[in-house]
């Protein structure tokens, strides 16, 4: 099958098209609802997964288009970070066939991917657990077990997501900085949720928690962002960044990284 991988965020897409190429005949991907839909008008996939939160045109909007008149060409799972009930019953409403909160498992996705496309189970394909996100600041600044589980137990795309965090956080900290200091708020909403959605990936846990709290304080004040509240966590934010980083550029952090026994590895790409 044709799996069609929706999404702006690059740690996305690779972790999706590298976790499903053994398992889908191929795995394009698009890096925003335009691209998608120029994809579909020329292709016929047999999956859209489909990142809701993009700039330019969410992927409802997207999926509509590509809908248009007519009946859905194939199903469709939403993946987003926006875990809020009203928000799942929205896009359950509007016609989706699934919503995945990120980061998914891939054994949650690949159970979802069955039962959508109504395939017969594969035998093996299947494992691990789901592990529910951790956003307590005592927890580890890298959470190896929730990466592996989140990577299906595959210790090279687990190493993979978390330099490609690193690399992002390094070439777009100073983003950040700018869309704040000129009022941008949008703009630093939309890069503080493309962070959060790699951050689970590479189970970067303390990181992903403040991109939430800074994205929050943000909301609630957004043409006050030197409020007390957002520039506490901007601070913590900068903080936990740079602690991040440290870890994962740090050799002693990947020794722990092994193998567990009785899964058989994804192949990186």
């Amino acid at each position: 099958m044709t799996v069609l991988v929706v999404d702006d965020n690059p740690i996305n897409r690779e972790f999706l098209q590298a976790a499903l190429s053994e398992h889908a005949r191929t795995v394009p991907v698009a890096t925003d609802g335009h691209q998608a839909i120029a994809w579909c008008r020329d292709n016929s996939p047999d999956l859209v997964l489909m990142d809701l939160h993009m700039p330019g045109m969410d992927g409802l909007e997207a999926w509509e288009e590509i809908c248009g008149d007519g009946d859905p060409p194939c199903p469709v799972i939403a993946l987003t970070a926006d875990c809020r009930p009203e928000e799942r019953d929205r896009i359950l409403a509007a016609g989706f066939d699934a919503f995945l909160n990120k980061p998914v498992a891939l054994s949650s996705l690949l159970l979802t991917i069955t039962e959508v496309c109504r395939l017969d189970p594969v035998e093996g394909l299947i494992t691990g657990e789901s592990r529910p996100a951790g956003y307590a600041l005592h927890l580890p600044l890298l959470d190896q077990d929730r990466a592996l589980a989140a990577c299906s137990d595959n210790p090279a795309l687990v190493n993979k997501m978390q330099n490609m965090l690193a690399g992002e956080l390094e070439r777009d900290a100073r983003k950040l900085d700018d869309f704040l200091f000129n009022g941008q708020i949008d703009q630093a909403r939309e890069l503080l949720h493309r962070w959060t959605g790699g951050c689970g990936y590479a189970g970067a846990s303390r990181l992903e928690q403040q991109c939430a709290a800074l994205e929050q304080a943000l909301s609630l004040r957004p043409r006050e962002p030197s409020e007390p509240g957002a520039g506490l966590a901007y601070h913590q934010l900068l903080v936990t960044i740079s602690m991040t980083r440290h870890a994962i550029e740090t050799p002693h952090t990947t020794e722990a990284r092994t193998r567990r026994p009785g899964h058989n590895e994804l192949p990186v790409g």
